[in-house]
């Protein structure tokens, strides 16, 4: 079999530290034992591409940050895995971040995806530890061997922080800002609105520091519109080994059916526990992997229109799972998805024209 998994994710617990007000994850005490952990990379080390990521995701990974220096030094010792010179990603809230676990990363040159919603956290995320995080974010701004992305999720009631807290951040030193949204919340045509306005300043402002820096250090704006039919790849170049040790074609499908067993579409999605998977085609194996591979753009709707049908689809790209937050169906897509969708690309696409990066 040829290798192919270019993106590994270890959800390594439902339990969290923090209770953010956007967040989409229900709170459970399980744990990813490090011996599933092992199980995984050993069952699909002939399937992982050199320079393939592994994504340590939760819940907050860093409540067990044991299991993740357990998995590091499992992979150091096994050439088959460390010969491949994996990427360490870890998506984390910063409140157990210090000077040694900052240093460890370094060390394994993680990237670290640093949640952090700028001049909005006081509101989304309120916490006793939000100066020690800034401390640390300033901290891993400087850290040779580290790469920093902070993720900043807006909602509603805080989409006008959002230019306040790109321009905060990067004043911080960050060089790599994501900007997000929520899903559980739906979208009124005025917040759509304020959203346009946000992203419209955010752009005049990305401008004059592209002008200065020869840098777009706002990933949304970063690359090209894409102009292709979207495909949803899950389960092909993508796993994600969940806390319950369960396998599933990606971490948002491993995130939306772990809180929903009983969804009438989760047996469809996963590939059953670790224990049993292996790299021999079955026809369980193929029959999920099938069911991902048939979720691509034209085959999902927004709002109960057909999204085949409209003029944007090849331009257009909508998580099939994230989707699912909102309307409890994968590949149903709210309908105020749409409007926000031409907000991005309207001011992304002004963006590159107007600097000449189109």
């Amino acid at each position: 079999m040829e290798p192919r998994v270019d993106w590994l994710v270890f959800h390594l617990t439902s339990d969290c530290n923090l209770s953010c007000s956007y967040c989409y994850q229900k709170r459970r005490p399980e744990r990813l034992a490090s011996e599933k952990a092992a199980r995984c990379l050993e069952t699909f080390s002939e399937d992982l591409r050199p320079g393939f990521s592994l994504g340590f995701y939760g819940g907050e990974p860093l409540l067990e940050l044991d299991t993740i220096r357990a998995i590091v030094a499992f992979i150091r010792d096994r050439p088959e895995l460390s010969g491949k010179r994996p990427r360490y990603l870890i998506s984390t809230n910063g409140v157990l971040l210090d000077g040694k676990t900052i240093d460890f990363f370094a060390a394994n040159r993680f990237s670290v995806n640093l949640s952090h919603d700028g001049t909005a956290q006081e509101v989304t995320r309120p916490s006793r530890a939000n100066s020690r995080v800034l401390e640390s974010l300033e901290r891993m701004t400087k850290a040779d061997g580290l790469e920093l992305e902070t993720n900043s999720v807006f909602t509603p009631a805080t989409v006008g922080e959002m230019f306040g807290s790109v321009r905060f951040l990067l004043e911080k030193g960050v060089r790599r800002c994501l900007l997000s949204y929520s899903v559980t919340a739906a979208w009124s045509g005025s917040d759509i609105g304020r959203l346009a306005e946000q992203l419209r300043e955010i752009r005049v402002y990305l401008a004059t520091v592209y002008r200065r820096t020869r840098a777009v250090p706002v990933t949304n704006f970063a690359e090209p519109l894409r102009r292709c039919l979207f495909r949803c790849t899950a389960g092909w170049d993508r796993l994600a080994l969940a806390a319950d040790g369960k396998l599933w074609g990606c971490r948002v499908f491993a995130d939306f059916f772990s809180d929903r067993p009983e969804h009438p579409e989760a047996a469809s999605y996963c590939f059953g526990p670790i224990e049993n998977v292996s790299l021999e085609p079955s026809l369980e194996s193929e029959r999920v992997r099938s069911r991902y591979v048939s979720l691509s753009q034209q085959t999902f709707t927004a709002g109960g229109r057909s999204c085949g049908r409209c003029s944007r689809l090849w331009e257009c790209s909508a998580c099939p799972a994230a989707g699912a937050f909102s309307t409890g169906t994968v590949g149903r897509l709210p309908d105020w998805i749409c409007g926000m969708k031409l907000a991005w690309s309207r001011e992304i696409r002004a963006f590159r024209e107007e600097l000449g990066l189109a």
